[in-house]
């Protein structure tokens, strides 16, 4: 959902919402009001989001891919994403308190599964929301449990042994139809003990 993504791409979480109205994170709902609408016209443009539905739409269904450097050797990294629902449009609206012209933020996602591989060291597929803000932007990851991971990718400086939880993190995001995407391992406890593995960070172009 949104509130993965954001903390993904920004490690700052924003309260997701799904479908309906509702105020914001705890603590700020005299601020800015979370409001959602599902979309009903895809080459309409809607609230200040610069881009239509169909032109969001168009960068989530393109498949990518690019060349990656994995533990196994090198592999092509594929990205595809189905669309399985609603686009819905973000959009804030002021709360009692909250000053003029600070609630701005806008926004689609649409629900996707979608397909992430490179060769036999990945094979994974997870449902989400992508996510966009601007002309040509899209952005999907995932936080999947490493015992969920399918293909032969595993860390190599990280003993999962000696964590509660280890876990791939994938994301990137589209500008213009150019992938960022990184891939690295998160390994967290016993207690507040974590640690981070980098696999990749690497350029996905349309296929």
């Amino acid at each position: 959902m949104r509130t993965l993504l954001l903390s993904l791409w920004a490690c700052a979480p924003t309260q997701p919402v799904v479908e309906g109205t509702q105020a914001g994170d705890e603590g700020d709902e005299d601020l800015c009001l979370h409001e959602t609408a599902v979309v009903d016209d895809l080459d309409a443009h809607h609230g200040t989001v610069p881009m239509t539905p169909a032109e969001f739409l168009a960068v989530v269904q393109t498949p990518v891919s690019g060349p990656i450097d994995l533990p196994g050797g090198p592999e092509t990294l594929s990205l595809a994403m189905t669309v399985t629902g609603d686009v819905v449009h973000h959009f804030d609206s002021p709360g009692p308190r909250a000053e003029p012209g600070s609630c701005t933020s806008q926004s689609f996602t649409v629900p996707v599964t979608t397909h992430l591989q490179a060769g036999s060291q990945l094979d994974i597929t997870f449902t989400d929301d992508a996510w966009g803000f601007q002309a040509g932007h899209a952005f999907t990851g995932v936080e999947m449990p490493l015992q969920d991971v399918v293909g032969t990718l595993a860390p190599q400086v990280l003993d999962p042994d000696a964590y509660d939880t280890v876990v791939l993190r994938a994301f990137g995001g589209s500008t213009d139809g150019v992938w960022s995407f990184n891939m690295d391992w998160r390994a967290d406890g016993p207690g507040t003990a974590s640690e981070e593995e980098d696999i990749a960070r690497v350029e996905l172009l349309q296929e």
